[in-house]
């Protein structure tokens, strides 16, 4: 996740060095509001190139008890984008006594962001919560910090996949003498679920396993869903599925003092494929500390 040094030579034949401070670690953001809740998901693959860095890294992180930022790109400067608004939240609520709304973080995300205008944040965000009045509100931003309010948006490395399927769903684009009926929480859910299911089989840098948060006045609740399972006879889970290496992995907390990202020993190809187009195998790797636990994975194929 850190930044390229690329080599060449000139025609004298000296050496000289660039440096590329970005890079792309893929991954995917969706978000859906609804009439008095949103639901805001996010995959959990890692990669870079046809690397995998990890199959365990939510791009989502819970601001207050009402608000959720999805943000995924180059992780590195997601790291630090998270950072910031962490301390600004910290520094508000001090100071005011009160947590931040999801308006007020949506306007304040967007300062920070048009601060780095020069040298931007190469991240997609989302902000996904609950407005003054209850209802479910979503903000989407370009680098540079602009935003508008809407009812649905995707973002990342799936984005031009899934923002057609959003239009014609939630949007009724396409769609001649059909009747609008308001989007149920349960509706919402389900719709996620296709659409990063339909992700997972054309974007190699989406997959493994999806993070979704539903927000509603009682809090942040969550759930996940596992991309590209095999079904196998005797399979006791509730979808028929085989489980995937950490599905029991702890609640995501609530604030942003999240450890540094793992590592992995090992990485392959993402979507299991080489150059020659067969299936690869990752080798097992240690996965370290993340949200306050640790796990050790089996290389799973990402196709399997």
């Amino acid at each position: 996740v850190h930044g390229t040094v690329r080599q060449f030579w000139s025609v004298r034949g000296k050496f000289f060095m660039s440096f590329e401070p970005y890079a792309s670690n893929g991954g995917t953001v969706v978000a859906i509001a609804g009439e008095d809740f949103a639901v805001i998901a996010s995959d959990t693959r890692l990669s870079e190139g046809y690397s995998i860095h990890t199959r365990e890294c939510p791009k989502l992180f819970p601001l207050t008890s009402q608000t959720v930022l999805g943000a995924c790109g180059f992780h590195g400067d997601v790291l630090t984008l998270t950072k910031v608004i962490g301390q600004r939240l910290v520094h508000f609520e001090h100071e005011h006594e009160k947590k931040m709304s999801s308006q007020s973080i949506a306007q304040m995300l967007s300062t920070i962001l048009y601060g780095r205008r020069f040298f931007p944040y190469y991240v997609y965000n989302i902000v996904a919560g609950l407005d003054d009045h209850g209802k479910g509100c979503v903000f989407s931003y370009d680098p540079v910090g602009s935003y508008e309010r809407e009812e649905f948006r995707a973002c990342g490395s799936a984005s031009a996949l899934l923002q057609p399927l959003l239009d014609n769903q939630i949007g009724y684009k396409n769609q001649q003498n059909a009747a609008k009926v308001p989007l149920t929480k349960e509706k919402a859910v389900s719709l996620i679920k296709d659409i990063f299911t339909s992700a997972g089989e054309r974007d190699i840098y989406t997959g493994d396993r999806v993070e979704i948060a539903i927000i509603t006045a009682d809090g942040v609740a969550r759930d996940t869903w596992a991309l590209r399972r095999c079904a196998v006879a005797g399979a006791t889970d509730s979808q028929g599925l085989r489980p995937p290496p950490l599905c029991h992995v702890a609640l995501i907390p609530f604030g942003l003092n999240h450890p540094s990202m793992p590592t992995a020993a090992g990485a392959s190809s993402p979507g299991g494929r080489t150059h020659g187009g067969t299936t690869g195998r990752a080798s097992p790797r240690t996965v370290g500390t993340m949200a306050g636990f640790s796990q050790l994975t089996s290389g799973d194929t990402p196709g399997s």
